[in-house]
């Protein structure tokens, strides 16, 4: 998936439709044009993921699995009261823990055949990052398989 350095959120999300419940929190899922693709929110302290349905397409298992990444960044307290994604010093780390937080639940939940396919998308990639404050392609793959496999423990939340 692309994802552009843009803001962290869409600013106006009047254009957005409530899609239903996240399957993996107590998040609502909203679908509207996004700038980065998929990002998370927190207005009045409600957790939100926001999606662009366009990024969606063709690939089975991209959608539940940026839910699942999404979703994370809600579980391991990413997002500030004002409901953006902290994106401090910390922001890679961060990208790479709500990759292992959803590479685990999926795999946890049976549905390891998803994460396997965002692994080998992230190995398909020709660039060496999404851009320059993201984690390197195959840091995250192998990162995703160690949390899949037991070997790279479950991130709890960060400040």
């Amino acid at each position: 998936m692309a994802v552009s350095p843009a803001p962290a959120v869409a600013s106006d999300q009047s254009t957005y439709r409530i899609v239903g419940p996240a399957p993996y929190f107590s998040a609502t899922i909203m679908e509207g044009p996004n700038p980065r693709g998929a990002s998370v929110a927190a207005p009045q302290g409600k957790a939100v993921i926001l999606i662009d349905p366009k990024v969606m397409v063709d690939l089975p298992y991209l959608e539940p699995f940026v839910l699942a990444h999404e979703c994370a960044h809600h579980v391991l307290n990413h997002t500030s009261p004002q409901g953006l994604l902290r994106e401090g010093h910390l922001f890679k780390q961060k990208e790479l823990d709500a990759d292992c937080w959803a590479a685990h639940t999926l795999a946890d939940r049976g549905e390891g055949t998803i994460a396997e396919g965002q692994i080998a998308l992230f190995l398909e990639q020709t660039t060496p990052s999404p851009g320059p404050r993201y984690p390197a392609w195959r840091t995250r793959a192998k990162r995703m398989q160690g949390c899949m496999d037991g070997t790279i423990p479950l991130p709890g939340p960060r400040e």
